[in-house]
């Protein structure tokens, strides 16, 4: 977490963490402390997310500054969709509606907000249709000294991750309310403001199955069909 606190929205603190990772073993030892320790390292991974789409966007940063980053060992795989659908999934893996707690609700605030990073880069769909696609690859959490690599056996097979995130987004709407602590400590960290979220979960909820921005596209017309029909029967 204090790693995460000293690079967020830091070009130089990034840069910083880039130099110490010079060698591919060590971007390799990184990864594999990161992705066996995803409830510990999300924050770290949300900063990450956050401070290199909001480089890669401003106006302040210079081409040279930004192949800086598409180039870096560590900061160049985040910025493609692959690694960023794992790390969703992953994410998404690590909880559920019986299971949150104060410490690991933090996965889902990650998880938002790399679907809202998303929907600024048009990837929204693609990430979507990545979650639902049984074939696409994930991350395997090892002890090995490796990168992630493909592992099916991650998370739960499609539509099971897409249904678990759909419950979560509907506790996330029922227990986050504009102007409390929870949501003014989540604009404050992440610079963005708490209508944005607010969007992108109402957006993602909707049960509209032709708008590939919804969860309900991508979900099987039964499971939609039963989701609509408890909704109208707990209304």
């Amino acid at each position: 977490d204090l790693l995460g606190e000293i690079i967020r929205f830091s070009q130089a603190g990034c840069i910083e963490l880039d130099s110490r990772l010079d060698a591919n073993f060590k971007v390799r030892c990184f990864f594999s402390v990161i992705n066996s320790n995803l409830v510990d390292s999300n924050m770290f991974l949300r900063s990450v997310f956050l401070s290199l789409d909001h480089f890669m966007a401003s106006p302040k940063t210079n081409e040279f500054q930004r192949a800086t980053f598409r180039n870096s060992k560590f900061f160049g795989p985040l910025l493609h969709i692959r690694r960023r659908v794992a790390y969703l999934a992953s994410l998404i893996s690590t909880v559920s509606v019986d299971t949150l707690t104060q410490e690991n609700i933090s996965c889902l605030n990650t998880v938002i907000i790399l679907l809202m990073l998303a929907q600024r880069r048009d990837e929204l769909p693609k990430c979507l249709e990545a979650l639902s696609d049984p074939t696409y690859p994930t991350f395997r959490r090892s002890t090995r000294d490796s990168c992630s690599e493909p592992d099916p056996a991650l998370v739960p097979p499609p539509p099971l991750v897409l249904s678990c995130l759909l419950q979560l987004l509907r506790f996330w709407k029922v227990h986050y309310k504009a102007g409390d602590q929870n949501s003014v400590s989540l604009e404050k960290t992440s610079r963005i403001q708490f209508s944005e979220w607010q969007m992108i979960v109402n957006q993602l909820i909707h049960p509209d199955r032709d708008n590939n921005s919804s969860l309900f596209h991508y979900l099987p017309e039964r499971h939609c069909r039963n989701q609509i029909l408890f909704d109208m029967e707990v209304a």
